[in-house]
């Protein structure tokens, strides 16, 4: 997680210190096509570690996206946190604003009944103004895994409307993730992007070591080259 150096006030005016990070944010990479199995599978543990890490301390981030994943040398940290909010309920009432595609929804906005987040990764209880916990951070998280392993964007409808009715409705193609993603990476994608919070992942902990077993399975089938079976595998067949 992106520390802070320094807060304080000079000339009247509240300011922030941050540590500098050289590298490039998951959007950036991500504008490029999908990411090789074995980084997205690295990449996304190391997200759940800082999520873990938050949600132990009673934050939801509640504006998980790739543009607050910053790529450095040394691994993966997230930013903004500037919509997080303690374990507390918030996000109720039935008032509801939605910005620009681009931009942040009800920016820096806090009253309860407002959205608040970026609408392509929000999860459906967030979207609807209701009171969020760390679920929702998980479902941001498995919108964000879909789009490192295919390079597409899990909700990306025509307009405004249509992106916000894909979110609340729309059937989640697991196909697309492909035959070569390892079977319980597939599997936590689906748990985590449960449109019913009583069904979806609980706990960002687990996903982390789905990840880290699909990497070891991933690096166990990488060991024997396609088409080719080792001579034990052969003899074991004959047999």
């Amino acid at each position: 997680i992106c520390a802070f150096q320094e807060i304080g006030q000079a000339d009247g005016i509240d300011y922030l210190v941050m540590e500098y990070l050289e590298g490039q944010n998951l959007a950036q990479v991500l504008a490029k096509g999908p990411l090789p199995l074995d980084k997205a599978l690295q990449y996304g543990a190391q997200i759940c570690s800082a999520l873990d890490a938050s949600h132990q301390l009673g934050l939801t981030h509640r504006d998980l996206k790739p543009a607050n994943i910053i790529l450095t040398r040394s691994g993966i940290k997230i930013l903004d946190f500037g919509l997080a909010k303690p374990g507390d309920p918030f996000l109720t009432g039935t008032e509801h604003e939605v910005a620009d595609e681009e931009s942040t929804v009800a920016e820096a906005v806090t009253e309860s009944g407002m959205i608040l987040g970026t609408y392509q990764y929000m999860a459906p209880e967030q979207l609807e103004g209701k009171t969020v916990d760390p679920r929702a951070d998980i479902f941001a998280f498995g919108a964000m895994l879909y789009e490192m392993l295919t390079g597409k964007r899990l909700f990306q409808g025509e307009t405004l409307s249509h992106t916000l009715a894909d979110v609340l409705r729309a059937e989640i193609d697991l196909g697309a993730l492909g035959a070569g993603v390892p079977k319980v990476v597939r599997e936590l994608v689906g748990r985590c992007l449960e449109r019913d919070v009583r069904v979806r992942l609980r706990d960002v902990g687990e996903a982390r070591i789905a990840l880290q077993r699909g990497g070891v399975e991933e690096a166990a089938e990488g060991s024997v080259a396609p088409g080719r079976r080792s001579r034990a595998a052969r003899a074991a067949g004959r047999r």
